[in-house]
Formats: C-alpha cells, sequence, structure tokens
C-alpha cells in the first residue's frame, strides 16, 4: 500500500529510525502507537477483533437470547412482504458463498467472505437465522445503550455474529490438543457488511423495534403488526 508514491514498508521504515511515534488516538490512553497504525498495540488489536478500539466482543449468549424473540417473530408472520423480502434476500446471499478448499489463511478477503458464507450455507444455516441475528445486534444497539460504542463496533459485530452461527473453522492442529481457529479479517468483514443491503437493515431496525413492544416475541398477538415494516427487495 501506498501514500504519495512512498510504500507504507518505507514510511514504516523512516519513522522508525527518526522516532516519531505519535501517542494513541484513544483519548486516555498515553501508549504510543503501534508501526503505522493510529492505536497502540492494545487498542489496535481491539479494534481488529471488535470493529471499535475501545469495543468489546458482544456475548453469543447475549445476541442469542434477542436472536430467538426475533426468530420467532419472524416465523410467526410468514406472509408479511418485508419479512418474506428479507428472508429471500438472505437465502441468496448465504448462496453466494462458494467454498475454496481447506486453506483459509492465504485467500483473499472476498474469497474469505464467499468461503464463510458456503460454510453457513453447508452448517444448515436458516435463512430467518441471518434475519433474526442482525435484528439483535440492532436492538441491542437501541435499546440497551453502553454496549454498541460507534457504527464499526456495530457493523464488526453484526457480521461476526452472523458468521458465528456455523462453527469456527479450523486450522493447524495437526493431532496437538489445542486448535487454533482463524477468525474472519476486517477486510472480510467490510466485504459481507457491504453486501448487506440498506432496506435489509432497515427491516432489522423495525423487527428489534417489534420484539422491543411489550407483548412482543413467541406471545405477540394479532394486533403486533398494526403499523407495517418497511419493505426492501430480495436484489443482490
Amino acid at each position: 500500500m501506498t501514500r504519495r508514491g512512498v510504500p507504507a514498508s518505507a514510511r514504516l521504515r523512516q519513522r522508525l529510525q527518526s522516532r516519531q511515534f505519535r501517542e494513541c488516538e484513544v483519548s486516555w490512553c498515553r501508549e504510543r502507537t503501534a508501526g503505522l497504525s493510529r492505536h497502540c498495540y492494545l487498542h489496535r488489536d481491539r479494534r481488529r477483533s471488535t470493529g471499535d478500539p475501545e469495543g468489546t466482543t458482544l456475548r453469543r449468549s447475549h445476541v442469542r437470547r434477542h436472536a430467538a424473540r426475533a426468530k420467532a417473530y419472524l416465523l410467526q408472520h410468514r406472509g408479511h412482504e418485508a419479512i418474506e423480502a428479507g428472508l429471500s434476500w438472505a437465502y441468496q446471499w448465504l448462496r453466494w458463498g462458494r467454498s475454496y478448499g481447506s486453506t483459509w489463511r492465504h485467500l483473499s478477503p472476498i474469497k474469505q467472505a464467499r468461503q464463510y458464507l458456503h460454510r453457513l450455507s453447508s452448517e444448515g444455516v436458516h435463512e430467518a437465522d441471518v434475519l433474526s441475528v442482525l435484528a439483535a445486534v440492532s436492538f441491542i444497539r437501541e435499546y440497551e445503550p453502553g454496549h454498541i460504542r460507534s457504527d464499526d463496533h456495530f457493523r464488526f459485530q453484526s457480521v461476526v455474529h452472523v458468521l458465528g452461527l456455523a462453527p469456527w473453522p479450523s486450522e493447524g492442529g495437526n493431532g496437538k490438543t489445542r486448535q487454533r481457529y482463524f477468525r474472519p479479517t476486517p477486510p472480510a468483514v467490510d466485504i459481507l457488511w457491504q453486501s448487506i443491503p440498506a432496506p435489509i437493515l432497515v427491516l432489522a431496525r423495525g423487527i428489534a423495534a417489534k420484539i422491543d413492544e411489550e407483548q412482543s416475541g413467541p406471545g405477540v398477538d394479532e394486533t403486533a403488526l398494526s403499523q407495517s415494516l418497511p419493505t426492501t427487495t430480495n436484489e443482490r
């Protein structure tokens, strides 16, 4: 990667030689930046693993508790225009995946993204599961302040928890007692996020609002759809 014709390796070498390292961009942190990053080692690694330098990973049990309510709502209201369109999109999205064999680490970001979708499809993940997880993370963002710190944090957690519907792929092992797990790289997460159209996110927020109502979830009554959800399309 170059900037103004200077490769990143040359810029890093110049910075190392001149010792011109800045403080981490996290306001309260006084550590020096790591390499060419804007953050120190701790906050750089946290941004790579959570999407935000000060973010934390949402607990899977926390997300799935809300996802169960969202899925019950989706299945109970099959036939609604927006829900059917959303499920149709999720079905096509999962089918966009493609297998590139057992190697993960050396795949390009676009191939990683498609390989993850293929894994979800081959593991039998239902399209309602995809929508319910997106709705669950939207619910946490809108109705449980403090868990989602930024837009980047929201995007990363949404994609990672959708991918977490299937077991994480293992790489290495070779008979060892401890396996290594290959998690999605930030570029692959970005590609997957960009492949989710805006109407689907609007639908997820609408479902989050519905399950926030007092009588929502598995016990929702027949008047729960008095306000129609936003419509969407099944285009990729």
